[in-house]
């Protein structure tokens, strides 16, 4: 429990039942529904990751700002929680490169 307050800021509810989780300033978001099947699911992961760079949002939006920028909008200026958001990028890094050397596995059995 401790360690998910640390990178847990909101956990709400709707009237549905539905639950939203929201980790470390909505740089992270998963939406759930009433028998926690994760539903929706937006993420900062892979911009923050990108490097220092312009990031375009999931509507196309462009956002002018350097990461850097939105790494401060999302977590604010404590080290701390700018070191608990790059836990969660190293992890989420992490666990990309297995999805993609499953994938690249599967295909490599296809092809036999």
């Amino acid at each position: 429990m401790v360690a998910l307050r640390d990178v847990i800021d909101v956990i709400s509810f709707d009237n549905s039942r539905k639950v939203t989780v929201t980790f470390l300033g909505g740089a992270h978001n998963v939406k759930f529904s009433d028998k926690g099947v994760a539903e929706q699911e937006y993420s900062f992961f892979v911009e923050l990751a990108g490097g220092d760079k312009p990031v375009t949002l999931n509507d196309g939006t462009v956002v002018v700002q350097t990461v850097e920028t939105l790494r401060r909008g999302l977590v604010g200026d404590s080290a701390e929680r700018q070191t608990k958001l790059d836990t969660l990028l190293q992890r989420d890094d992490r666990y990309r490169e297995g999805m993609l050397a499953i994938e690249a596995e599967v295909e490599q059995d296809e092809d036999v």
